[in-house]
């Protein structure tokens, strides 16, 4: 069995995620463990009013041109300085070392599981106890062709107050299905956050969006799907590719939170548009 190596004590403490996460930052900051990138923020109108990144200096992060399987597993043991809490739903908390937001954190299995399979109760039943901490965005990608760059489970998440999709999901459906408002393939559903059966009822909700866009393989993996939630709704889109031309894409792009690595590749995304780039990458063959 693998497991986490040196164990650090940090248990989760309900009402105490934002300051953990600040007090984690600015340590790891100032020892330089954690690697911040600086960018500069465009929005593009096409329809959703897209918040574009663009790097203002390159980074240094694992090589997505390698196959994950053949790189070294950072959580497998994961760096102390990135450590803020554990859960007892066997998942470690972690910053995100190369992030462009601050307090961008990760949902790490504390054992090895495929980033590729679906998601088990102990998922949901961890995230119910993290989405009440403060506004914020949960997303997972699931598989290289959307995104994924580590195969060792891990859910992420972002602080935000509003997001650009927000426009429009005036109509979210109770069951799950689509918006005539989102240019791409996807389900989404308006969450209850009632009832002491939370964490269960999600985990049928996101069954039921799997199932309905036939992302099941025979090998007991998904096909490449991208995840997102926040407290009042959960959107799942399959993908069938991980980038456009020179761009890469993740889940927060179906967020309408897009990151260029120079203002080449911005001008780039601007030529051919955010939502005809977003469709290209999640239509079903």
């Amino acid at each position: 069995m693998i497991t986490l190596g040196t164990f650090i004590p940090g248990t989760f403490i309900p009402g105490r995620l934002w300051n953990r996460l600040s007090e984690v930052s600015d340590s790891a900051r100032s020892s330089g463990h954690l690697k911040s990138s600086k960018t500069d923020i465009e929005i593009i109108q096409d329809g959703l009013p897209y918040e574009v990144r663009i790097l203002s200096e390159s980074r240094k992060k694992p090589n997505r041109t390698v196959a994950p399987s053949s790189q070294p597993n950072p959580f497998l043991p994961y760096d102390p300085a990135m450590h803020v809490a554990d859960l007892d739903t066997g998942h470690v908390l972690l910053l995100n070392k190369f992030n462009v937001v601050d307090n961008h954190y990760l949902i790490v299995t504390a054992e090895y599981e495929d980033q590729e399979q679906a998601f088990e109760l102990k998922e949901f039943q961890a995230v119910s106890q993290l989405l009440p901490e403060f506004p914020q965005l949960v997303f997972y990608n699931s598989g290289r062709d959307a995104g994924a760059s580590q195969p060792h489970r891990h859910l992420q998440s972002l602080p935000v107050n509003n997001l650009p999709i927000d426009c429009a999901l005036t109509e979210i459906p109770e069951k799950p299905g689509k918006l005539e408002t989102l240019p791409y393939e996807h389900r989404i559903v308006k969450l209850s956050n009632e009832g002491c059966k939370q964490a269960s009822e999600w985990l049928e909700l996101y069954q039921k969006m799997i199932e309905e866009l036939e992302l099941n393989r025979n090998d007991g993996r998904l096909q490449p799907y991208n995840f997102l939630m926040t407290d009042q709704w959960m959107m799942i889109i399959p993908r069938t590719g991980g980038r456009y031309e020179s761009i890469s894409v993740n889940a927060l792009g179906y967020a309408g939170l897009l990151l260029v690595k120079n203002r080449e590749r911005f001008d780039l995304l601007l030529h051919h548009k955010p939502s005809k780039l977003l469709r290209s990458l999640s239509t079903l063959s």
